[in-house]
């Protein structure tokens, strides 16, 4: 039987980033990277889950990265929106949690500066599409949370 390694990061907010990246070994053996609007990103990341991470036998080893939603006194940090964000990092950690993903919830000043376009597009995961912005944010903690929390190689070894 196949062992996978599930990394999946997720760009919380109006419109979801969502990255699912697998390991065998310390090998990217499948990619899946989706952005989509904040009323159903629960809805399919959870269907993902049941759909292919719910045989703990064949995927023993779950992280994740979830992109923390920082408030301030700018404009973006209030308001019906901010407050929409704020539920979803909650509610993303939760479900996550409920398969087995070990979550950590990290601003994105912590994997911007090392998950560049350049780490992404050696990892094969580059979104260059317009408007795929968010899928790329979700790489960027699925990258970071495999190389720092799961002991994954960086793809530009």
């Amino acid at each position: 039987m196949t062992r996978i390694c599930s990394v999946i990061g997720v760009d919380p907010g109006q419109a979801c980033g969502i990255a699912f990246v697998d390991y065998m070994g310390d090998q990217i053996a499948g990619r899946t990277m989706l952005q989509v609007d904040h009323a159903s990103a629960l809805i399919v990341l959870e269907a993902m889950l049941l759909a292919h991470y719910s045989d703990p036998e064949r995927v023993p080893e779950r992280w994740a990265g979830v992109e923390a939603f920082i408030t301030g006194n700018s404009a973006g940090t209030k308001g019906k929106p901010a407050e929409l964000t704020r539920q979803l990092v909650m509610r993303f950690g939760e479900l996550l949690q409920m398969y087995g993903y070990r979550v950590k919830v990290r601003p994105a000043a912590s994997d911007k500066p090392w998950a560049t376009n350049r780490v992404l597009e050696a990892a094969g995961i580059l979104q260059e599409a317009t408007g795929m912005r968010h899928a790329n944010d979700g790489g960027r903690q699925a990258l970071f949370t495999a190389r720092w929390d799961a002991g994954k190689p960086s793809p530009l070894r």
